[in-house]
């Protein structure tokens, strides 16, 4: 039994510093208005906690007769008159400390409050509330001495005191509110029974102080003297509290789930493309290696055909060598007997002349063949390319016409010649006029090619360093400048949107300005402003902006938090500052309502409405946008255009080269120079014939029919010598021709191998690429045989093609993936770095292991605590709830029977009239009452509300029960 046995006051109303020593019986004597209701208050807030709620000053004053109203503060700084400016102190830290003690064990409990007042504080402040075993607590410790004067010791220095003396017992002396220290003075103070009931105590204490019975012996018995027996509800609310909110972080961490899975998808379509593209090009590498191999068996047969034709030529060329030995020594014997003959030595003038003349008239008669070949071969040359079309039929005429002459009877019409060749000459001047125009055109746009690739190895330099592809004019003046010294940087370098769903919409709206060039310094536009005046002619750029770094004004606060500018961020002031003004105070609008009440507003799909009217911007697509990192998708493109820019470029050089050749063909065909060699070939032959022909009748006139058919024969011969000179200079020039088409095989089917062994290492470098998929590469791969055969070049161009096509889908399932990475992030506030952010495959694979985590860990606790919350909330109804509830219907029905007894043993009431307690079940809850017996007889085993004894028809839901 716990004996209550001191009373300590410090500051409390009129008294400083109090002590009231208690016995067993102890009676408060005074006068009214001498504090002894104030004794029983303290010990009531001491009780409390100081808990406001649970208090009633002066219980047992009248309260019509009660005119001040007690309040913690009055006590506190002792209001002695009717208004608190009427105290005994300004300001009071007071203290209420109650002492007990173990009458069986002699163990004290020292347990009390202390509280801060003061008249410039409407309110009083609770500074701690303490409760500490094994410690009596006397006055002196709650009191210090300064400069001769008694005060009370700062709740700071008695707090530290506790807290050294509970070290001993290591309990916790110390409480924050007055419910969980009322609960641990009742434990203190417990009997054998067990600590009594808050709120039984509450209302038994209050009733206690009051002892008034203004009210009916029913409420009395009902709120005074039943005992209350609540049941653990509170723990049971609390577990179904838990249960669902487990359930809803369940439900947020599946729908976080949800939506990775979602950016997954997109990112796992994205790879799958991305794969495909790889294969394709591996493909491609692969079309590409069998047509180098195609081509290098090719060439390879060739030579060794090449082989067999110089073979035959050297045998041809050894043959006509002998034919002509053969021939010198045939014409050495018959000149032995021309000479011996005795009409030669006065004939041998005139033989001599003949020799010369006929040796004249075959070498001019070759000279002849031999321009009339040449210029008849350049003919036919030239009418047969597609440049010439429209005068293949006059030049063919020529060449035929040319073909056609010939010279009888010693001979040339050189008039008829003449005619031929003035003839073609109009033909060939309207046709070198063609031809100027055409390779001017060819020049022209091979320029342009040029250009363009120079553009592309630029715009691959800057993807290649996760930098957006800028346009043409923008790139070349960059190049310029950087040639000149510069540092030109375009602002879409140096700025990002925060906002990745905004950016499209706001790229539409700057247009160009997100690739205007930031120089350096002032002195760098300076001198780019000379640089850019001063490109003229095809060198002349237009429309690329400049940015004025003294005019960006960075650094002039930040923009609304509701406009498109508030979206520009960088490291770079004077980027952001730029674009920001160009934004000025353009808002951003969620609906059409929104859009149209503002000034100038933008929404997400690129209406902008102005001050005076409205349009709809263009969206940049994805794979468009230049604003931040993210550009590397864009390098297969370019490569793309790259390699056809190359092979148009490759196409253009040939047929510049054509031209060339047939420009040059054409000119030498109408070159006078050319004509007047011709015509004077023709000249000389028909002085040559002539010539002859005279020497030939001085010697038929003056010799013997012997001597002239000796000479004959022997003229016979030497007629044949330029022809066998021109088949042994043919042989030879055979087998020169066959020994360099030879040796250019040779050279040929070398770099073609190494070529091939070229195309081999890229063919392997692209199979051993990460996203090469080796069946789809076999199932494309026949396909493709049975749809093009041998054709390689044709299968080349369809991987090509192929390969774009996927890495297009590619981009496309990008942009969604992205968007929905953003918000993710937005919605579940992740954060992942730069790198990540700029890489897809590395924002796959963290989405992928979020996922994972998600799946395998969070989603599983949170499952398995909803689990053990709903477990818990069962067991704690059927074994805390429903026992406890039939314990208490006995102990109702028991306490019933007592007091029925103890009423049937009492006098009747004055009236004469005697009661009786009743119970009464509200049919309602018949079935729950019927329920907590079945609990009782037949065991707290089954699932919720469920299978003890008899099952219930109607079960009574939980909030049903709660309710009640």
């Amino acid at each position: 039994m716990k004996r209550l046995e001191s009373v300590k006051l410090v500051q409390f109303l009129l008294y400083e510093q109090q002590e009231f020593r208690l016995e067993e019986i102890t009676g408060l004597f005074g006068r009214n208005g001498s504090g002894k209701s104030s004794a029983l208050d303290a010990v009531q807030i001491a009780m409390m906690g100081a808990n406001k709620n649970q208090m009633h000053f002066n219980a047992q004053a009248d309260n019509k007769s009660h005119q001040q109203s007690r309040t913690l503060r009055s006590y506190c700084l002792g209001q002695y008159g009717d208004t608190i400016e009427q105290c005994a102190r300004p300001q009071a830290t007071t203290y209420i400390t109650l002492v007990w003690r173990d009458t069986e064990t002699n163990e004290p409990v020292s347990m009390g409050v202390c509280i801060e007042a003061s008249l410039s504080n409407e309110a009083e402040k609770v500074l701690g509330r303490y409760v500490i075993r094994g410690v009596e607590l006397s006055m002196s410790e709650h009191l210090q001495t300064v400069d001769g004067a008694t005060m009370p010791l700062p709740w700071s220095s008695f707090r530290h005191r506790l807290l050294e003396q509970s070290k001993v017992t290591g309990e916790e002396p110390l409480f924050d509110d007055g419910a969980s220290y009322v609960k641990q003075v009742l434990f203190m103070l417990r009997g054998k029974a067990g600590p009594a009931s808050y709120d039984a105590f509450a209302r038994a204490f209050r009733f206690a102080l009051r002892m008034s019975f203004s009210k009916s012996v029913d409420q009395i018995v009902r709120n005074d003297v039943l005992e209350d027996r609540p049941t653990n509800i509170a723990r049971f609310k609390q577990l179904v509290e838990t249960f669902k909110r487990i359930n809803l972080l369940v439900e947020g961490v599946e729908i976080k789930i949800k939506q990775g899975q979602e950016v997954s998808k997109n990112f796992e379509a994205a790879l799958a493309e991305a794969r495909k593209s790889a294969t394709w090009t591996g493909l491609q590498a692969s079309a590409a290696y069998e047509l180098s191999n195609a081509a290098h068996e090719m060439l390879t047969g060739q030579k060794f055909d090449q082989e067999g034709v110089f073979e035959e030529c050297t045998k041809a060329s050894t043959k006509a060598d002998q034919v002509l030995e053969a021939w010198t020594r045939e014409v050495a014997q018959l000149s032995g007997l021309q000479q011996a003959h005795a009409d030669h030595a006065e004939n041998a003038g005139a033989q001599q002349d003949l020799a010369q003349a006929q040796i004249k008239t075959a070498r001019q008669e070759q000279e002849l063949k031999a321009e009339l070949r040449s210029f008849r071969q350049l003919l036919q040359n030239a009418s047969s390319n597609d440049l010439l079309a429209q005068w293949q039929p006059a030049l063919a005429q020529a060449a035929q016409q040319l073909g056609a002459f010939s010279w009888e009877q010693n001979q040339v019409d050189q008039d008829a010649l003449g005619q031929i060749i003035r003839d073609l000459g109009e033909t060939l001047k309207a046709a070198g006029a063609h031809l100027t125009e055409e390779h001017d055109v060819i020049k022209e746009q091979l320029r342009i090619a040029k250009e363009r690739l120079n553009t592309i190895g630029l715009g691959m330099e800057r993807a290649n360093t996760n930098r957006a592809q800028v346009s043409t004019p923008t790139a070349l003046l960059m190049h310029e400048f950087a040639d000149h010294g510069l540092h030109p940087t375009p602002v879409c370098d140096l700025v990002k949107v925060t906002d990745p769903k905004w950016q499209p919409a706001i790229e539409a709206y700057l247009a160009k300005n997100v690739e205007a060039i930031l120089l350096r310094d002032s002195q760098e536009e300076e001198r780019a402003f000379g640089i850019y005046q001063s490109l003229q002619g095809k060198r002349s750029i237009y429309g690329v902006k400049i940015v004025r770094s003294d005019r960006a004004r960075p650094g002039q606060g930040q923009p609304a938090a509701d406009t498109a500018a508030s979206l520009i961020q960088g490291s770079n002031q004077v980027a952001v500052a730029y674009l920001r003004g160009k934004l000025g105070n353009l808002k951003r609008a969620n609906s059409a309502q929104e859009a149209l009440r503002g000034e100038r507003t933008l929404t997400l799909d690129g209406m902008l409405v102005g001050p005076g009217d409205f349009e709809r911007l263009r969206l940049v697509p994805e794979a468009d946008l230049q604003i931040g990192a993210g550009a590397k998708g864009q390098v297969d493109g370019l490569r793309a255009e790259s390699r056809k820019l190359n092979q148009q470029v490759a196409d253009l050089q040939g047929r510049q080269g054509d031209i060339d050749r047939i420009r040059l063909a054409v000119q030498s065909l109408s070159s006078p120079e050319t004509l007047r060699l011709l015509l004077g070939s023709a000249r000389q032959l028909g002085e040559a014939l002539t010539e002859r022909e005279l020497a030939e009748k001085r010697i038929a006139g003056s010799t013997s029919a012997e001597y002239q058919a000796l000479s004959a024969k022997l003229r016979e011969l030497q007629a044949r010598k330029p022809q066998l000179d021109t088949d042994s200079r043919k042989a030879r020039d055979a087998v020169v021709r066959a020994e360099t088409e030879l040796e250019r095989l040779t050279r040929e089917c070398a770099a073609k191998l190494q070529e091939l062994q070229g195309k081999h290492t890229v063919h392997e470098t692209c199979r051993s690429h990460a996203d090469y998929d080796p069946e789809y590469a076999s199932d494309r791969w026949d396909a493709l045989l049975e749809q093009y055969g041998d054709d390689y070049q044709a299968m080349a161009n369809q991987c090509e093609t192929q390969s774009r096509r996927c890495n297009t889908a590619m981009t496309r399932h990008l942009g969604p993936a992205q968007t929905l990475l953003g918000t993710f992030l937005t919605e579940h506030r992740e954060a992942i770095s730069d790198e990540v952010t700029s890489d897809w495959r590395k924002a796959k694979e963290w989405m992928e292991q979020q996922v994972s985590r998600l799946q395998n860990t969070e989603l599983p606790q949170y499952k398995a605590q909803a689990q053990e919350a709903y477990l818990a909330s069962q067991n704690t109804f059927r074994q805390d709830v429903a026992l406890a509830l039939h314990a208490n219907l006995k102990y109702q029905t028991t306490t019933f029977k007592r007091l029925n007894a103890a009423l049937k043993a009492s006098p009747a009431f004055t009236n004469g009239e005697r009661y009786q307690f009743q119970a009464k079940v509200r049919p309602d809850l018949m079935p729950l009452k019927k329920f907590i017996e079945n609990i009782a007889d037949f065991g707290a085993d089954g699932s919720l509300f469920g299978d003890a004894g008899v099952r219930l028809t109607q079960r009574p839901t939980t909030s049903q029960f709660v309710s009640k």
